[in-house]
Order: C-alpha cells, then structure tokens, then sequence
C-alpha cells in the first residue's frame, strides 16, 4: 500500500526527483560511466526512486514547450528546481522527447543501461531514435505536442489566471482591513502564471478581457500585470526582471480599493493630470504603508510613475520604462473595462486611443509592444468578416505587415465546441471589415476563447 502525503510533500518529492534526475542524465552525458562519480550518483537516484515509489505509481518527468511536469502535474519551479527544469528543456529537445518515465523501481545496473544508451545519444551529431529504444521500466516517449502529454495546457493557464484574481481579491480585502500583503502567495501566483503563459500567450491576453461589471480592482490588477508579462515576455527579458515588471504590474492598483477611476482614461493636460497624480500618490503611499517591505516600497514608486506622462509632467518627473509598460497596460483594460457607471470602448478602439496618444501620455515604444502583442484587432474582439461569419480574435498575426489580418474563430450557433479556426494571413478572400460590440452581441468570448 502507498503511502499518503499532503499535496505540498508530494510537490516536494516531485520537484527533488527532478533535481536528482537531470543531475544524473547531466553527469552521464559528459562522464564516463564508469567513473566512481557517475557510481555515486547513480547510487544515489536509485535510492530516491525506491522511497518516491512507496507514494508514487510512476515517476515520470515531462516537457511540454516550455513547460516541465513531474507526473502530470506542473513543477513548481524555485531554486534548484529551476536551473534543472532548464536543463531538462535543452535535454529532451536535442533527443526529440517528451517523457521519460519509470514506471518501477530500478536497479543500478538497469539505470546504467539506461544511461549507455541516453550517452550514446547525446554523444551523437543526430541523435535521433532514442525514443524508439526500449528499456527495463524505463519508457521513453516523443509525443505529438498537440496531445499535450495528457495535460491541457489551456485550462491550465486559465487555472492560474484565476488563482491569481483570487488571491488578489483576498489582498484588496485584507489592505481594506489594514492589514498587510500576502507577498509570497502574490509572487508564487504570478510565477505560475508565468509558467503556463509560454506557447498560450494569445489565450493570456484574451483572459484579460473577462468581463469586470463590478470594477473589480482585483481583476483589473490580474489583467495589467498578464498584458506587463506578455511585454515583457516579447522583449524576451530575464525572468528577475520579468517577474519584477509582472508584480509591479500587479501591485500597481491594489491599493485602491474602491474601484477604477475614470481618471487614467484621460490622456493628459490641467486638472485631469493633477486628479490621475493625486489619486497615484494617494495608491502608492496606501500600497507603501500597508506592507513594512522593501519590495513593496518599490512597486509603490512604479504605481505612482505609471501614472505620469511618458514625456515627463509639469514637474519633471520622468517615469521608469517599466512604469511606461504599465501605463499602457493599465490605460487599455481601463478604456476597455471602464468599471460601474462608466461605457467602455471595443478593444480595437482603445488600441487606437493609445497610439494616438503615443509620445505625449504614452511612451511610443510601449504601445507598439502591446500593439504586436494583442494586434490591431486585440485578442477577445468580436468582428464580422467579408463572407458574412461573426468570429472572435484568437491570435495576433505573425507578420506585422499583416496586422489587421490575425486568426479568428468562426461564431456558430451550435456553441464554441462547433466553432473553427481560420488564419486570415493565409485566407487572402476573407477579411475583417468591421469590429462589434460583444456586449450588444450578446456573446461570451471567453468562452470561444478556451474551445
């Protein structure tokens, strides 16, 4: 009988076999194996497979795109986790695999028969057909990436977006109470959304645009910090700056909890610009105050830059390049999702807002990344085309000298499991001839979204 362990064990024995594992298909690419070095460590694995399968079926460490699982199950990637997670991306990519799985416990000499084979493969200019090769307990697997190794990676992504909502939900509440952040839990959900966002960001962005009737601050602060993580995953950014980039983002609004102000919505100049500063000062000294940090006093800065033009104020202030990011990320969920009382505008109207805007309120540079990422028809926007289909914005186009030519998913009234996909790059007879309302429409993109 297997032993029981609370989740959080389980994702610690997940994260260490990992750790160990790639430490010893690493030693064994370079080493010879019979090395006393090679002994240890093979010793070592051995050891730790036979504890993880008292709880454990099978132990199988999987990749998907950028994606790392330990048995299906996301890796949670932290210290020693993730240099390994990386190495194990570089790995199965050279091979062409997926998974390796133990699927019973092992002997050293199995495990060194294993490793002959896998050096002998890594060892080669082509090192192809490893995964055709078979071994005692040990399954080596290239799956197609469409199967997604039995784990759909889209409802994942959705999965940690509205872990992130929630857990900021709770934050405004507790900041409301005068009480301070759940910092760790604020960074883990935004480090997981990170992880799923990569070969999903087109969904990512299209999850920003959940309807937020309420003006729910919560929601605005998840959709500013995933459209900064997006930029910043464009400008392909280290993950220290992107995570530093994603919480300030995050971080930029929580404070506020009364709900979003239609302040920022105006682009700039006397009395408008005084109030947006005001109200910034006022988020960022509630932001600096509830948390004795010093990670907290600097998204506080940011909130307060963000809110100042990108050409500089009255006074001099220049804000930040990362205030600038989001700037324009919080300016575009605003003009969209305006909040109670407020009308908002089509997504592509709002992008057009921005660019006409660029350089005084907004840094340049910063509306044309968020314009390559969401496209000149942003992600979640409801068009009809020129053959009469009503569809939803699904992707920004791959070429820029195309952008208003991004793929779409064809409305069908069956519901979104009849919908299809078509690549208006590659369909020269269809285009886009106007934007329409969702809300007039009546339509769910979300839903479509996620087909």
């Amino acid at each position: 009988m297997k032993r029981v362990e609370t989740n959080q064990q389980r994702e610690a024995r997940g994260s260490d076999f990992l750790v160990q594992f790639i430490r010893l298909l690493r030693v064994a690419g370079v080493h010879d194996l019979d090395n006393s070095a090679v002994d240890q460590v093979t010793k070592e694995v051995v050891r730790v497979i036979e504890d993880d399968f008292t709880v454990f079926n099978a132990l199988a460490i999987q990749v998907a795109g950028d994606q790392v699982y330990f048995n299906g199950e996301f890796i949670k990637l932290k210290g020693a986790a993730f240099e390994a997670a990386g190495q194990a991306r570089r790995i199965y990519q050279r091979l062409s695999i997926n998974e390796i799985n133990i699927s019973n416990v092992v002997d050293a000499a199995t495990l060194k028969d294993f490793l002959r084979q896998f050096q002998r493969a890594m060892q080669s200019a082509t090192p192809t057909g490893f995964a055709q090769l078979k071994f005692t307990n040990i399954q080596v697997r290239a799956l197609d990436e469409h199967h997604r190794i039995g784990i759909d990676q889209r409802v994942a992504l959705a999965r940690s977006y509205a872990q992130l909502v929630v857990i900021l939900q709770e934050s405004v509440l507790l900041l409301d109470r005068k009480k301070p952040l759940p910092l760790q839990r604020i960074r883990r959900a935004t480090q997981a959304l990170a992880q799923t966002a990569e070969g999903n960001r087109s969904l990512l962005a299209g999850l920003t645009r959940y309807e937020n009737h309420e003006g729910d601050p919560a929601f605005h602060a998840a959709a500013v910090g995933a459209l900064a993580m997006l930029m910043g995953l464009e400008l392909k950014i280290g993950r220290k700056a992107l995570m530093a980039l994603s919480l300030s983002a995050v971080f930029h609004h929580i404070a506020e909890p009364r709900g979003i102000s239609s302040a920022a919505l105006v682009p700039e100049g006397g009395d408008s610009e005084e109030l947006r500063q005001n109200e910034a000062l006022s988020t960022a000294l509630a932001l600096a105050r509830s948390t004795p940090s010093v990670e907290v006093v600097e998204r506080a800065s940011i909130a307060f830059e963000a809110a100042q033009p990108a050409a500089g104020d009255r006074k001099g202030i220049i804000p930040s390049m990362a205030a600038r990011c989001v700037s324009v990320a919080c300016a575009f969920d605003r003009l969209i999702l305006p909040g109670p009382g407020a009308a908002g505008v089509r997504p592509d109207q709002a992008m057009r807002l921005l660019v006409e805007h660029s350089g005084t309120r907004f840094d340049k540079k910063a509306v044309r990344l968020l314009a390559s990422i969401v496209g000149v028809y942003p992600v979640g926007s409801l068009v009809r085309l020129s053959g009469g289909q009503i569809a939803v914005v699904v992707s920004a186009p791959r070429d820029p000298n195309l952008a208003s030519r991004p793929t779409v998913r064809v409305v069908e009234e069956k519901g979104a499991e009849a919908s299809y996909l078509i690549e208006l790059e590659r369909e020269p007879n269809l285009a886009i001839v106007e934007a329409l309302d969702a809300k007039q429409e009546r339509l769910n993109v979300t839903h479509f979204l996620l087909a």
